[in-house]
């Protein structure tokens, strides 16, 4: 019988109905309503936010690598993408490291340009100890959390198809939830739009594409 007809058959409101007929209605109809209501197979937006949050990618903390020593032009500008000095200043300007200038030997940073070439070696401080940084893999320098995002809102979940959907796009917002350094460097905590993808292969929603 079909969802339907089940909903359609008689309520009890004839007379002379036996009252466990009528709980038995009640309960057939409950159940109906949950089977009927799952047999979309549709994700629903609590489950696509849960799917979200645990994933590695949505999980990853915004951080911040550097090496122990760099090559540098002496008095370089500090808005210069290529050396990124500007950064390193700023880490320096929170406590956290230590910058110290050598003049390079002869044919030592012959890949930076200009005649006055330079090592600026970094030492993390005890004020840098107190945000935990990690040693990279190869020990040449540290990483630094800023911050972890965190979910804002979610939107609209739209489907391929309305009966048996195998695709799903949720819209969402995040938005970084900065630790201390990441405060005192400025990372942005303004919300960012993104939007999910997730694919059904059999009868389990999966996180396809986190959308960012």
């Amino acid at each position: 019988m079909s969802c339907s007809a089940i909903s359609q058959a008689p309520t009890g409101g004839r007379t002379g109905w036996p009252l466990t007929a009528i709980l038995i209605k009640i309960s057939l109809l409950a159940l109906v309503s949950i089977v009927c209501g799952c047999s979309s197979h549709k994700l629903a937006p609590p489950d696509a936010q849960r799917l979200i949050e645990s994933s590695s990618r949505f999980t990853a903390p915004d951080v911040l690598r550097v090496r122990s020593r760099y090559c540098s032009t002496v008095n370089a500008p500090t808005d210069s993408p290529a050396s990124g000095l500007g950064r390193l200043q700023a880490l320096e300007g929170t406590g956290a490291v230590r910058i110290e200038h050598r003049a390079a030997a002869p044919g030592e940073c012959a890949a930076t340009p200009g005649p006055m070439r330079e090592w600026l070696l970094l030492s993390v401080t005890d004020i840098g100890n107190g945000f935990h940084p990690r040693p990279l893999a190869d020990a040449t320098g540290w990483e630094f959390t800023l911050a972890r995002r965190r979910f804002v809102s979610i939107g609209e979940v739209t489907f391929n198809s309305d009966d048996e959907p195998t695709i799903a796009h949720a819209a969402y917002k995040w938005a970084w939830k900065a630790e201390l350094l990441g405060q005192l460097l400025q990372t942005s905590e303004e919300p960012v739009n993104a939007q999910a993808t997730f694919i059904r292969p059999d009868a389990t929603w999966e996180l396809r594409d986190v959308g960012f």
